[in-house]
């Protein structure tokens, strides 16, 4: 999605629920200005202050991206139709469309190196595998911490507080699945 389309998204989503642009941005965290230039296409948000508002929202990256409505005409999705989100240390691409008869998702995720992000909690289960790059610290909060090298893969049931950290010099890219979907 083009920055200006996910602009004129994010303010046809706001004014739907009948918000004012203030409200959202003191909901979400991001300033009014930051948001009235994400949603008239002048800056591209961070993954953070799209999720942000988002969540503000009362949406999910799966949804903002999907495409619910579209009647699934064939199995196969094609490159050039795929959706991604990108920020300074993360990268996904949406390898399914979001529809009613797929059951999963899945994702093509890019970890920039040494970035430590938080913990996060899935209300689903994690499934994943590290095609390159790497090494990767894998931890479950109350459980340990895991290094992952290419062609490893992870599970992690729902509801665990989790995180992945890139300890190597470039970026690892890893094939990832939510079961059951997040939206």
């Amino acid at each position: 999605m083009e920055i200006k389309e996910e602009g004129k998204k994010l303010k046809q989503l706001r004014e739907e629920q009948g918000l004012s642009l203030r409200r959202v941005a003191k909901r979400s965290g991001v300033s009014p200005a930051n948001l009235s230039l994400m949603e008239n296409g002048h800056i591209s948000p961070t993954l953070t202050s799209l999720h942000k508002v988002l969540e503000a929202l009362g949406y999910t990256f799966a949804e903002f991206f999907g495409e619910n409505d579209k009647p699934m005409e064939e199995p196969v999705f094609r490159k050039k139709d795929l959706k991604s989100a990108k920020g300074a240390y993360r990268k996904y691409t949406f390898l399914l469309p979001k529809k009613r008869q797929i059951r999963v998702e899945l994702l093509l995720e890019e970890w920039m190196p040494q970035h430590n992000p938080g913990m996060e909690i899935a209300e689903c289960d994690v499934a994943g595998h590290l095609l390159d790059g790497g090494p990767i610290e894998l931890e479950i909060e109350g459980e340990g911490k895991w290094e992952m090298n290419e062609g490893d893969s992870f599970y992690i049931p729902s509801g665990h507080k989790h995180r992945g950290i890139n300890k190597g010099k470039k970026a690892a890219r890893l094939l990832t699945c939510f079961y059951p979907p997040r939206y």
